[in-house]
């Protein structure tokens, strides 16, 4: 014998409450300015305030503490760099949090270049040969090496 209730309840429509997005980092950074512009476009979509909680230090542990520790209602977001998601948990074994257990991957939000730059004033001529460079640097780094060894043997000149 089966016993089936014919009686079911309403899930309540989600997001029920403004959602929070936790930022790893300080505010005024490149990662509070893209979570800002993320927070509107999905206040947009969902109906619901999303509220932009920076909370930098620790490479992000401190927010992804906080994130970790949220109720698990769908209500609390974390956004971070590769740095805070993956890397903290290789160079620090005793974490607050379980990445694997605590966190699911969402979506890649945005994808930014580090470039390494020399101030104009200071640009000695052999730094000129890599600024012009249309491609990437060579992975050998041959020609890297050898302008920091000039820098050191120089200190003036760089």
């Amino acid at each position: 014998m089966t016993l089936v209730s014919g009686v079911t309840t309403a899930q309540p429509a989600f997001p029920a409450k403004p959602v929070r997005l936790i930022v790893g980092s300080p505010a005024g950074g490149g990662n509070d300015i893209v979570a800002r512009i993320l927070a509107v476009k999905l206040s947009e979509h969902l109906g619901q305030q999303v509220i932009v909680d920076n909370r930098g230090g620790a490479n992000g542990i401190i927010g992804m503490e906080l994130a970790a520790r949220a109720a698990p209602d769908g209500h609390t977001l974390y956004m971070g760099t590769a740095g805070h998601l993956s890397v903290n948990a290789v160079y620090y074994p005793k974490l607050p949090f379980n990445m694997e257990r605590d966190f699911v991957p969402l979506t890649q939000v945005v994808s930014l270049p580090f470039l390494l730059y020399l101030l104009r004033r200071c640009r000695p001529n052999h730094w000129a040969s890599l600024s012009r460079t249309p491609r990437p640097i060579p992975a050998s780094w041959h020609g890297l090496r050898r302008v920091m060894a000039a820098c050191r043997s120089s200190p003036a000149r760089c």
